[in-house]
């Protein structure tokens, strides 16, 4: 059984529009679980690297300036991630 905890798409018959976000979450980095939801946005508060999970599974590494990223990620790993940011959908 898959103990892991997985990110909800709270918009799954949605386009990937310019509406405003409707909710903000702090982002803990976790190498074992998605975050609550799937974000539409992340706020990076501290440039540095950035280990994410895209909402259709890629696993990558990136550099992420301070400010918001139009960008759906389930999960923000602990390793290899080095900047800190809040996501929102």
């Amino acid at each position: 059984m898959d103990s892991m905890k997985k990110a909800v798409d709270r918009y799954p018959h949605s386009g990937t529009g310019l509406d405003s976000l409707l909710d903000l979450w702090k982002v803990t980095p976790d190498d074992d679980n998605d975050m609550p939801f799937v974000s539409r946005a992340l706020c990076v508060t501290t440039a540095g690297e950035f280990h994410l999970k895209t909402f259709r599974g890629t696993d990558i590494t990136v550099t992420l300036a301070e400010g918001w990223h139009p960008i759906r990620v389930s999960r923000v790993y602990a390793s290899g991630t080095t900047g800190t940011c809040i996501a929102g959908d």
